[in-house]
């Protein structure tokens, strides 16, 4: 009797650390990265130095915060979980990494894109704020942005003098500073919806057809249809261009999801729905 009590013990106990050692703070997936400070989102500058568009003079490539715009694909951000919380981040933009320019990792770094999957320097981990609902992203101390069992990371990532537009540096911790803690949204989360498309098209689930998109009028051509899961995870891509389409979501999980729809004009409109 007391044996196969321990071997339960044991087996729930191997199970647990199996658990605890699978989990990560954030899901794989693409994401926006919000700061609630500022209303704004960590983005690309590709503007050049001395635009009207670029006042605080940010080079070409440094990571910035900007204005919302769901159609930017900059601000879109695809997270890769390399184990202990630890990621690569990609801009969708322009596929490259996100990372701390010259290795300055347990300095003060500039953080910007361009970086390639070999580059020692894209190493972030994320962990809690003490704000609800937000993360802050660390920098491991040693030169070459390792994390590691003597790597204490002593800085985070950092908007810099909290000043909107502003450019994004690496700083000394400190997870109650809003200028350090950031929201991670599934896409579509902070979207506003375009009046043009939402008087045009109704969206709705059922299980025979899948999605169903419906338009009133033959005039928005070419529909291209995305479906996300609430963790940023792409579902379904597919473009339409009947007043009555649908796509099959035959192995999609019951629970809420997002679809964004793109007209050839970038109108756009997110809708969510669910699936049962």
């Amino acid at each position: 009797m007391k044996k196969n009590y321990l071997k339960t013990v044991l087996a729930t106990v191997t199970l647990i650390c199996t658990l605890n050692f699978n989990a990560q703070i954030i899901a794989d997936g693409t994401y926006n990265i919000y700061n609630t400070n500022l209303s704004e989102v960590l983005s690309v500058n590709r503007i050049p130095m001395g635009d009207a568009g670029n006042p605080q003079n940010v080079i070409i490539g440094r990571a910035r915060m900007q204005t919302y715009n769901i159609n930017n694909d900059d601000q879109q951000w695809t997270f890769a979980h390399q184990g202990n919380d630890v990621y690569k981040i990609t801009n969708v933009g322009d596929n490259s990494i996100l990372g701390v320019k010259d290795g300055w990792c347990g300095q003060f770094g500039d953080v910007q894109v361009g970086f390639d999957n070999s580059s020692p320097y894209t190493l972030f981990k994320v962990v809690a704020g003490t704000t609800a609902n937000t993360y802050v992203f660390q920098i491991a101390f040693d030169s070459d942005c390792n994390f590691g069992s003597v790597n204490i990371p002593i800085k985070a990532f950092d908007i810099d003098g909290g000043n909107s537009g502003s450019k994004i540096n690496t700083f000394d911790i400190n997870t109650a500073n809003p200028n350090q803690q950031f929201q991670i949204l599934a896409l579509g989360t902070l979207s506003t919806e375009s009046n043009f498309l939402s008087n045009k098209i109704t969206l709705y689930y059922n299980q025979v057809e899948g999605l169903v998109v419906d338009t009133n009028t033959s005039r928005l051509g070419d529909l291209k249809v995305n479906v996300f899961d609430l963790m940023g995870r792409s579902i379904a891509s597919e473009k339409i261009n009947n007043n009555h389409s649908s796509i099959k979501l035959d192995n999609t999980k019951t629970g809420v999801y997002i679809a964004l729809i793109k007209d050839s004009e970038n109108n756009t409109l997110v809708k969510k729905f669910v699936v049962y």
